[in-house]
């Protein structure tokens, strides 16, 4: 037997110091994985919401005037830059839907400034169109719901979990 100049509970505690230090590593790495997990959620939250005030912001002076405006219209483009890449096809599918409502109640207030002729007809489109814009508000927030839940909770210090819950 070697004889070692240290105390026993020394030459134990130093034996158990290595596997302790990595414990605590594997926790901080843990914490840090999480926390990063977190923060992406967010700003992908945070990209969403952006989209969803700019629509917002781009839609209510349409129903305020009753009319689409070049610059209504390029808020409305500007608002959804990037919606295909933080939604599905169904949110992108049904903005497209109102972008071409946009068009359409915007080429009927042209054409009833420019001609008097098929006048009720230009109006009944003018209104068609209207209807679908201001359905916006009552469409597209269920649409955006799933996305827009942050599925992610914030652990707290007493429930702090490896596995999330389902």
């Amino acid at each position: 037997m070697i004889k070692t100049e240290l105390p026993y509970w020394l030459q134990v505690f130093s034996a158990l110091a290595v596997p302790a230090i990595a414990i605590l590593g594997l926790g901080i790495a843990f914490a840090q994985w999480r926390t990063a997990q977190q923060k992406t959620v967010m700003e992908l939250f945070e990209k969403r919401w952006r989209i969803w005030d700019g629509l917002r912001k781009a839609i209510v002076p349409i129903l305020k005037s009753g009319m689409v405006s070049d610059e209504d219209w390029k808020a409305f483009l500007r608002a959804r830059d990037g919606d295909s890449f933080l939604f599905g096809k169904e949110v992108t599918s049904y903005l497209d839907a109102i972008h071409k409502e946009l068009l359409n109640h915007q080429a009927a207030e042209s054409m009833s400034q420019i001609s008097e002729l098929d006048r009720a007809q230009q109006v009944g489109a003018k209104t068609k169109a209207f209807r679908k814009i201001a359905a916006f508000f009552e469409e597209f927030p269920p649409l955006i719901e799933p996305y827009m839940r942050m599925h992610q909770q914030s652990p707290s210090p007493l429930n702090l979990r490896l596995w999330p819950r389902k």
